[in-house]
Formats: C-alpha cells, structure tokens, sequence
C-alpha cells in the first residue's frame, strides 16, 4: 500500500503562540513545543487535508485555521488538540486558488483568497456547535478594483480594535461601530 510521501522542507507560514512554534508547509504542518522539547507533525494520517499549506491563524478560542496553498482552496479549522472540527472548501469562489492570509477580527474569521486575476477578502462566521462556515466575500471596501491584497492585521487600540488591509490601490481601515465592521480609506496609492 501506498504511504503518504510529503515534504515539510517549505515553510509557508508560521505563528507562535503559548510557547509552540506552529508552521505550515506543502505537506502539513509542524509544531515544536519549546518547553516540552518535543516535535510533531500533523499530515494526512491526522486529517489533514489538504495538505499544502499557505496560512496558519490560532484565533482567540485556541483553535487552529490552516489555509490552503491547493489543489482546493479552503480552510481547516483544528481544536487545541488537533482534532479537525470541520474544513469549508471554496471552490468556485470568485476563481481562487488558495487562502494566503487568516485573522480574527469583531469574532469573525476574515481571509485573503488569492486567485489567477485578482485577490478576495473573505468572512467566515462560526455556527451554533462552533463550526466555521463561509459567509461572504466583502465587495463594499472602499477602494475600488483592487487586483492584489498584500497584507492584513489588526491593531488593538485604545478606542477598540482596527483592521488594516493593505492593497495595491491602498491602505483600507475597518472599524467596530456598533459591533458592525465600517470600512474607510486610511491613504490611497499614489
């Protein structure tokens, strides 16, 4: 029979958080827990699937998003002790090709698809048993025609929490009034 032959060598992204280091590669993922010394990996034989990865997020509730670098592009949602809770397939969806980037943001779950003509900003929403499901893709930014988004992240500020989304038309800020996300423009490409 055949085994699952992966490689781990390419790190595609990484993030630490409660003294593991959690890294996604284009055959899974890779911990190494740096107070026990110990090193696992996670593959196919742990659910994994699919397993070339491109993103990884641990959100506020410990659990564990792994985007997808293809052939489908979706996210895999894992408990704190790596069991798979559920993985939303985006197929079709506004022709991408895998989930670059993943963060939490107003207890929602906001991605970066990139696709073949131009890059999606994605919400995904949790269910009732804390299931991760695709809720839309987010068309009222401000910027019109943006082609690539090259990064994301949230500042935790005084006045509440912001999201920034770097673009190649510029920089959009969203904010929390009335626990709904208003978007604006933080400064245009010149």
């Amino acid at each position: 029979s055949w085994v699952n032959l992966t490689s781990n060598l390419n790190v595609t992204d990484i993030i630490i958080n409660d003294n593991k280091i959690y890294a996604t590669t284009n055959g899974g993922v890779i911990i190494l827990d740096q107070e026990n010394e110990t090193f696992n990996s996670l593959d196919f034989n742990d659910d994994i699937y699919p397993l070339d990865l491109k993103s990884i997020y641990i959100d506020s509730n410990k659990n564990i998003l792994l985007g997808s670098n293809g052939p489908v592009p979706s996210i895999q949602l894992l408990d704190s002790s790596y069991q798979t809770i559920n993985t939303v397939l985006l197929n079709g969806i506004g022709g991408i090709t895998q989930i670059d980037q993943i963060i939490e943001f107003n207890n929602n779950i906001y991605a970066v698809g990139k696709g073949t003509e131009f890059d999606i900003f994605i919400e995904f929403r949790f269910d009732e048993d804390k299931s991760l499901y695709y809720q839309t893709v987010i068309n009222n930014l401000p910027l019109q025609n943006i082609s690539v988004i090259y990064d994301i992240d949230k500042e935790n500020g005084v006045g509440g929490d912001e999201l920034f989304i770097t673009t190649d038309k510029g920089i959009i800020q969203g904010t929390i009034i009335q626990n709904e996300v208003k978007w604006s423009v933080y400064t245009t490409a010149d």
